[in-house]
């Protein structure tokens, strides 16, 4: 995955998603319940989702760790995507300084999209990964990672205590811009529910039909 402190160095999955979802879940920034949500709600929502899909999506999923980062990044190397510093943040996403300690609605074009076309990827609530927690993930990755190898280092190497933790990036509106950072990663136990914590739904690119083949 590289040096966490080094952006350049960041992991990308040949696995691509076709989008991230622009939709947080959370009980005062989603119209969907339970207030609070965590991965055991996720298998409910996603098969859910899943028939609701494209035909070019074969499935909904939590993204993993580097789907995130790169979804997040939208092709920036900087703290957060629309730069650097407190001053940059305040423009993409809510944290201490200007959330008033809550959570807000998404996607409703009171912050910055980045250059892929997603917001509200820094801040308001942390949001949950597909992978497992394991302290030295970044020194296991490496560019072009498959979904497939990432769920090998999990069974290798991710948190296999009785209550496993998950990865969660994003950070909430209620700590300083330093976890809202795209690099900024922490872990939550699976069974954990906190009004900080959220998710948004990765699609995932089926193969090409017949139909869609080039002549």
């Amino acid at each position: 995955m590289g040096d966490q402190s080094d952006p350049k160095t960041r992991p990308r999955n040949h696995d691509s998603p076709t989008r991230t979802a622009k939709t947080q879940i959370n009980g005062s920034c989603h119209r969907w319940s339970p207030a609070t949500v965590g991965p055991p709600f996720v298998p409910t929502v996603c098969p859910f989702l899943a028939e609701q899909l494209p035909e070019q999506c074969r499935c909904a999923s939590l993204p993993t760790e580097a789907h995130w980062e790169y979804a997040c990044r939208g092709e920036t190397h900087t703290e957060y995507y629309t730069g650097d510093g407190n001053a940059a943040l305040h423009g993409a996403g809510w944290y201490d300084q200007n959330s008033g300690i809550t959570t807000h609605s998404v996607n409703d074009d009171s912050k910055r999209r980045n250059k892929i076309d997603l917001s509200d990827m820094h801040g308001n609530v942390w949001e949950w990964c597909l992978d497992l927690w394991d302290d030295a993930a970044y020194r296991r990755r490496w560019d072009g990672i498959t979904v497939a190898e990432t769920y090998e280092l999990d069974e290798q190497h991710g948190d296999r205590s009785e209550y496993p933790s998950r990865v969660l990036r994003g950070g909430p509106s209620g700590l300083s811009a330093y976890w809202c950072r795209s690099a900024c990663r922490t872990r939550f136990r699976a069974s954990d529910r906190y009004w900080i914590g959220g998710f948004r739904v990765c699609l995932v690119r089926s193969p090409l039909s017949s139909s869609d083949s080039p002549d």
